[in-house]
């Protein structure tokens, strides 16, 4: 067995940091409930079907790599495809703010970042999504700012709509926020049915979307709806 991999099955309930010297395999649904570092240039792997990484409960996840040294979100399989996992992270309301992500290169899930009503401090930066069903979706009536990713790809052949970025302007709940606030800037996507996807409420005041100097190329049904 290669020391050089740990494979996380367990929840993450003490402080950790993942080092950029070993190949980490989750092979579950774990849940991150401290603060959790990931080092630049770090891999990640998850296991077909099973694997998957979920920020709650006051947990932190720190995933900042670098222009140079990105962190690695992928697929176990030897031959990966679109959906092999249902996503990378999912930040959930109970979540800190203090959670970041930032200089990531996420492939092969079905959804690749998730965010459910939490506005975290830093904004969506600088990450690229590869080979996705859908790259970042978010939910609720407080959220993250999406800035400057790359997103390429988005498709399956299991008949779900594809998107790379897709808002829901109210929460599981049903509830929406007339305050509520989200800025869509300087992102690139290309190839997948929807390019910004917008859902709204019959009934009540969303906020503002604001979505500006964004390039979409290839929408098979629209660039923004």
């Amino acid at each position: 067995e290669d020391a050089n991999v740990i494979y996380v099955s367990d929840d993450i309930t003490a402080n950790q940091i993942w080092r950029s010297d070993k190949t980490y395999v989750i092979t579950a649904g774990i849940n991150v409930q401290a603060l959790l570092v990931i080092e630049p240039g770090t891999i990640i792997k998850f296991r077909l079907y099973e694997g998957s990484m979920r920020v709650n409960q006051g947990g932190i996840l720190i995933s900042a790599g670098t222009p140079d040294k990105p962190i690695i979100y992928t697929s176990e399989e030897e031959f990966p495809y679109f959906g092999d996992y249902l996503y990378a992270v999912y930040i959930e309301p109970t979540a800190s703010s203090a959670s970041k992500f930032v200089y990531n290169y996420v492939e092969y899930a079905l959804i690749g970042l998730l965010i459910d009503n939490n506005q975290l401090d830093t904004p969506i930066e600088n990450n690229f999504f590869f080979h996705i069903t859908s790259a970042i979706g978010q939910r609720g009536t407080n959220f993250t700012d999406i800035i400057n990713n790359q997103i390429y790809d988005c498709w399956n052949d299991y008949g779900y709509i594809s998107s790379g970025i897709e808002i829901f302007m109210e929460s599981a709940a049903g509830q929406a926020d007339a305050n509520s606030h989200i800025l869509i800037k300087n992102n690139s996507i290309d190839m997948q049915d929807y390019g910004i996807w917008i859902h709204g409420t019959d009934t009540q005041n969303i906020g503002e979307v604001e979505i500006i100097n964004n390039i979409i190329t290839g929408s098979v049904e629209c660039a923004i709806d």
